[in-house]
């Protein structure tokens, strides 16, 4: 998915007419979107695979609420010694707060692509912009969303959730 949306930006960014760049512009953030949101939705269903029906403006609430519950009760069950339960904790929580931010970001501005056309998208010196972020930004969702997802996958595995 991550390579259909680089794609769409290449080829959004080649085009000499404004309307196509808008529309091949905003479906790339769309994609960008999706590239993140499928590798987050694949995680979080390894934890729990009632979460593959998520709703998608709930994924961060998921990730700050329901899923550092689930490490948190899993953590009091004991296991690890006291400094490694709070170390796991910590990294759970870093990587879980990095994601939620993440997906609310990119799923405001997937909205803003979807169904807000007076949310100008432009091109700029090699690079689209839609509601103040760059393509290139919107990229890094998905890179960031595999970081977090790997360590929060790590964690889940040190304290038998996986």
């Amino acid at each position: 998915m991550i390579r259909v949306a680089n794609h769409l930006r290449d080829h959004a960014l080649g085009c000499s007419d404004s309307d196509e760049t808008n529309v091949f512009g905003r479906s790339a953030f769309n994609r960008y979107y999706y590239a993140t949101f499928l590798i987050v939705r694949q995680f979080l269903t390894e934890i729990d695979p009632g979460w593959g029906d998520l709703v998608h403006k709930d994924v961060p609430d998921l990730l700050t609420t329901g899923l550092l519950k689930r490490y948190r009760n899993q953590l009091k069950k004991g296991g690890l010694d006291p400094a490694e339960t709070e170390k796991q904790k910590s990294i759970a929580t870093n990587a879980a707060s990095k994601l939620a931010a993440v997906m609310a970001q990119a799923y405001l501005i997937r909205v803003d692509a979807d169904y807000k056309p007076d949310k100008l998208l432009t091109r700029s010196k090699g690079t689209l912009e839609l509601s103040k972020v760059k393509s290139v930004d919107a990229a890094e969702w998905y890179y960031n969303a595999v970081r977090c997802s790997d360590i929060l996958r790590n964690v889940a595995r040190n304290v038998g959730i996986i």
